[in-house]
C-alpha cells in the first residue's frame, strides 16, 4: 500500500514553500564524492562539457553536501534531473534512467508557460540503514537550512520517516524500502511519477490534482502498465494496480451513452484526485489519449490552465491549484470535450505493444 500522510504535513511543507528561496549557497566539489554517467563511475571534469547548464547549477548546489551526507549522485543522458542517495549504486544508477524515460515521455509534451525556466528535479533516494542512521537527521537539518522543509516538518519526519515530494523546488526524497511493510510499494514507479509531479509543476506552475496526479499515471503506465504512487491512507487492493485501461474503458462505457456527458466533472473531482477511483482513471484515459493522439491539444490544455492558475498566484507560492473554477471548468471543456467517447472507447480497448517490464 502506498501511504501519503498529507494534513498537517501538507501544511508545513506548504509554508516551506513560500519561505524557499531562489539561490542556495554554491559549495565546492570534493574528489571522494561517488559520481556515476551513464551508469558508469566517472569524475565530473571528465563528464562537464556533456552536462547541461540545470544539471551543472544542481551539482554545485549539492555536490559538497552529498560528500558530507554520504549520499552518492547519478546523473542520467536528459538535461533535467539529478539523482542523490544513499543506497545499492545499482539502484542510483536506475533511478536515473527511470527519470530518462519519463523524460522522453513528457519532454514533448509539457510545454514551458509564460517566463519559467527549466530547473533540474533533484531526487534524493535513501535505504533503510540510511533511515536508521545520524546521516537522516543530518539530510533532514540540510533541507531544512536550505529553506525547503521548516522546522516542523522535520520534527515530524526524524520520528515518522516518509516521502516527500516539493515540486516547486523541483525536489523529492524517497526511501527506497516499503514503509508499510505490505508489499504494496514499487520504486520504479515512485520515481518515475514524482518526477512527472515535479517537472510539471516547474515548467507549467500548479495544476488542477486530476491533470497532476493523471499525467504522472500516464508514465507509471507507459513505462510500467501499472500505477503504485497514491495519495491514500486506506488499504489498497492489489488489483487497482493493474488493468486501467479495461477499467477506464469499463466506467467510460456506462456513463458515455447519457446525452450530457462530459469528462469534465470528472477532472474536477478533487477528492479523486491520487487514487484509483472512476474519476482518476477517466482522467487519466483522456490525457493519455491526447498524449499519443493530439499532444499539441493537450500542451494547449497545460498553458491555458498554467496561465489561469498564474492569474490567481501572481507570485507562484500557492501549495496547491487556485484558479479561477469558472475559467478552468472552461479550459477543461474545450479539450476534453473535443475527444469523440467512442474513440476514447476503442483506443482503451486497443492491445498495448509488448515492451520490456523490467523497465530497460
Amino acid at each position: 500500500m502506498a501511504v501519503a500522510r498529507i494534513s498537517l504535513l501538507t501544511a508545513w511543507l506548504a509554508a516551506a514553500l513560500v519561505a524557499e528561496t531562489a539561490l542556495q549557497a554554491q559549495e565546492p566539489p570534493k574528489p571522494e564524492t561517488r559520481l556515476f554517467f551513464g551508469g558508469k563511475p566517472t569524475a565530473r571534469s571528465t563528464v562537464e562539457p556533456q552536462l547541461s547548464a540545470p544539471v551543472r547549477e544542481v551539482l554545485d548546489q549539492w555536490i559538497g553536501a552529498a560528500d558530507r551526507l554520504d549520499l552518492g549522485i547519478a546523473l542520467g543522458q536528459a538535461p533535467e534531473h539529478v539523482v542523490l542517495g544513499h543506497c545499492r549504486d545499482q539502484t542510483l544508477v536506475d533511478a536515473a534512467r527511470w527519470m530518462d524515460e519519463t523524460f522522453a515521455i513528457l519532454d514533448s509534451l509539457v510545454p514551458l508557460a509564460g517566463s519559467r525556466t527549466r530547473k533540474a528535479t533533484v531526487a534524493v533516494l535513501v535505504d533503510e540503514k540510511y533511515v536508521r542512521s545520524p546521516h537522516w537527521a543530518a539530510l533532514l537539518l540540510e533541507l531544512q537550512e536550505r529553506k525547503l522543509l521548516i522546522p516542523q516538518a522535520v520534527e515530524y519526519l526524524e520520528r515518522e520517516p516518509e516521502g516527500v515530494t516539493l515540486r516547486q523546488s523541483p525536489l523529492f526524497l524517497q526511501p527506497t524500502y516499503d514503509l508499510t511493510g505490505e508489499g504494496e510499494f514499487r520504486l520504479p514507479n515512485e520515481v518515475a511519477h514524482k518526477f512527472a509531479q515535479c517537472l510539471l509543476t516547474r515548467r507549467t506552475g500548479q495544476q488542477p490534482p486530476q491533470i497532476l496526479w493523471g499525467l504522472g499515471y500516464v508514465v507509471e503506465q507507459r513505462l510500467f502498465e501499472s500505477s503504485y504512487h497514491y495519495q491514500l491512507r486506506e488499504f489498497v487492493y492489489s488489483s487497482s494496480h493493474f488493468d486501467w485501461k479495461r477499467e477506464a474503458r469499463k466506467e467510460l462505457d456506462a456513463r458515455r451513452k447519457e446525452s450530457d456527458f462530459t469528462l469534465v466533472p470528472f477532472a474536477l473531482d478533487d477528492e479523486s484526485a491520487g487514487k484509483p477511483q472512476a474519476s482518476q482513471q477517466l482522467v487519466w484515459a483522456a490525457l493519455s489519449y491526447l498524449s499519443t493522439r493530439d499532444p499539441p491539444a493537450l500542451g494547449a490544455l497545460l498553458l491555458r490552465l498554467a496561465e489561469i492558475q498564474a492569474e490567481a498566484d501572481h507570485y507562484g507560492v500557492a501549495p496547491t491549484y487556485t484558479g479561477d473554477p469558472a475559467a478552468t471548468r472552461e479550459a477543461l471543456s474545450k479539450t476534453l470535450d473535443a475527444i469523440d467517447d467512442r474513440e476514447l472507447s476503442d483506443w482503451l480497448g486497443e492491445k498495448p505493444p509488448k515492451q520490456d517490464k523490467s523497465g530497460k
